[in-house]
């Protein structure tokens, strides 16, 4: 359970808060280093639409910032453990070398593939990390990682406080996610510590999605 002092927190019992939560420092690194971008991954960069891209009405999602580094547009930004889409493995084919792997990602985004798909991707809940380590000869640019990954969107947890008997406090009960992985949220929270006077304040970002009020 997760207990916060927030007197300014405005809520009803049963409310959803949601946790921001950011990819781990070491699943951050691994991915810098399998596309080989350590020399500019802690570059400023900016972000824009191709001015020879053939999507129509193609745009930059309004979740992502124009101006940034990669590394933090994939710590903070994008979902990096999401189970790849199809449209994202077409994307990789182009970008693999090795006809062995370029017929595995092939033959999972194409319509015969389709329980292969289903069972070694889908089901078993294949991060990005994975796909690329069971295609080693993939080396996509980081656009197309851009243009296909998911927002890193929060977790939603219901409040399992109530105003009227803790008015100064907000509480909500996870459970410890460990399969397939350990989960993002789950164990980032059950490694906060209880803070006191003398105690840094570490960031918690909770978003009340009744009162869309913040606190950090």
């Amino acid at each position: 359970e997760v207990m916060l002092e927030c007197p300014s927190f405005e809520h009803q019992a049963g409310d959803t808060v949601s946790i921001i939560c950011n990819n781990t420092e070491e699943e951050v690194k691994q991915l810098c280093s399998r596309l080989e971008l350590a020399n500019v991954w802690d570059k400023e960069c900016s972000l824009a639409i191709s001015s020879t891209t053939q999507k129509a009405k193609a745009k930059l999602p309004v979740w992502l910032p124009i101006t940034s580094t990669l590394e933090m547009l994939f710590k903070h930004h994008l979902d990096i453990r999401a189970v790849p889409k199809k449209p994202l493995l077409r994307s990789l084919v182009e970008h693999t070398t090795v006809e062995e792997d370029k017929r595995k990602v092939a033959m999972l985004c194409s319509k015969e593939g389709g329980q292969e798909y289903m069972t070694k991707v889908r089901d078993s809940q294949m991060t990005l990390l994975e796909l690329l380590a069971m295609i080693p000869s993939c080396m996509p640019p980081v656009t197309v990682l851009l243009e296909h990954l998911p927002r890193l969107n929060p977790r939603p947890y219901s409040l399992s406080s109530s105003p009227l008997a803790t008015p100064n406090t907000i509480s909500w009960v996870f459970t410890l996610v460990t399969e397939p992985r350990p989960g993002l949220a789950t164990t980032w929270m059950s490694n906060l510590q209880a803070m006191t006077e003398e105690d840094s304040c570490e960031q918690v970002q909770v978003c009340n999605c009744m009162s869309a009020a913040w606190l950090a």
